[in-house]
């Protein structure tokens, strides 16, 4: 806990100190007042909670800071201690809440920045690995071709193999069963009565 007398001694204070939580100020201070007290702690540590102390709930300069955005809380006097230090606690758990919120929105930014880049050269990586394939099954393709012509023909003669020659002949026989079988059809005599 900090402790200042003046607004301009809570100020240094607050520029002296990043991790201060919460400001408790009077409204009525000896030369910077509360409002613009509060107003300055939110310029330079804007994530601070700033409450005001005031036995004046109507003044027009509580008023302004409220409308400002410069107050999370007014504590109205007289005030209860017990009252007081639940404020300040409740502030406190606000502005702690807040940066690790934060301090978590950051981590995750970056772990995203991170899977994103990770996933981006997963991606280049795959591509390659892609036109690796197809230019190996390019490859496969055309071997297979040339293995199928030299199972058809001798290398050295260029004549038809005998393993092409019995390929050649089973389908010269199946399509002349084919043949035969379909005059069969013609000739048969339920189409010769159809016919009369």
């Amino acid at each position: 806990m900090l402790l200042a007398s003046t607004g301009l001694e809570a100020l240094e204070l607050v520029q002296a100190n990043a991790e201060v939580a919460c400001v408790l100020a009077d409204l009525r201070m000896p030369g910077l007042g509360g409002p613009e007290l509060l107003a300055r702690v939110a310029q330079i540590r804007p994530h601070c909670r700033r409450a005001v102390v005031t036995g004046f709930p109507e003044s027009d300069d509580l008023i302004a800071a409220i409308n400002a955005g410069h107050l999370h809380y007014v504590i109205t006097k007289p005030w209860k201690l017990q009252d007081l230090l639940q404020v300040v606690d409740q502030l406190v758990h606000t502005f702690r809440l807040e940066r690790d919120n934060n301090r978590l929105i950051n981590e995750l930014r970056l772990a995203n920045h991170s899977l994103r880049e990770h996933e981006t050269q997963l991606e280049a990586q795959l591509e390659s690995r892609g036109h690796e394939i197809n230019v190996a099954t390019e490859q496969l393709a055309q071997m297979s071709n040339q293995l199928d012509a030299l199972t058809l023909r001798d290398a050295l003669t260029g004549l038809y193999t005998h393993r092409a020659f019995q390929e050649r002949l089973r389908e010269e026989i199946a399509r002349a069963l084919r043949a035969m079988a379909s005059r069969c059809r013609c000739s048969s005599p339920t189409s010769t009565a159809s016919r009369r």
